[in-house]
């Protein structure tokens, strides 16, 4: 899994992405996200499990972790080159670590043979 390291609220916190992270991902694009919502969303879901408190989210428990307002302290906000980063390492992961579609092979319908 692909990890990045960033200080949120002065921790040195991880992001990691999985496949977890993707379907989070995947609902929240569903809902119409736009383009600010959905890197948020993203943080939001790496930290989550980068700091393995999915147990802690699942329960509905405050976890902390407001995304907005951390873009917004980085030095040149959306365009900053920690969130950038992020943004790049996710399509990393995306890019190795989801199976790629095989091609479609040539299979022909048999019939059982009759004994």
């Amino acid at each position: 899994m692909f990890k990045i390291t960033i200080n949120f609220k002065g921790k040195d916190r991880v992001i990691q992405f999985s496949t977890w992270v993707n379907g989070e991902i995947e609902k929240v694009v569903k809902e119409g996200a736009g383009s600010i919502q959905l890197l948020a969303n993203l943080i939001f879901f790496g930290l989550i499990q980068g700091e393995k408190l999915r147990s802690k989210y699942f329960a509905n428990e405050d976890i902390g972790f407001d995304c907005f307002d951390w873009i917004d302290e980085q030095e040149g906000g959306l365009k900053s080159k920690i969130v950038e980063d992020i943004q790049e390492l996710y399509v990393k992961h995306n890019n190795i670590n989801v199976p790629k579609e095989e091609p479609e092979k040539n299979l022909k319908a048999t019939t059982p043979k009759k004994i």
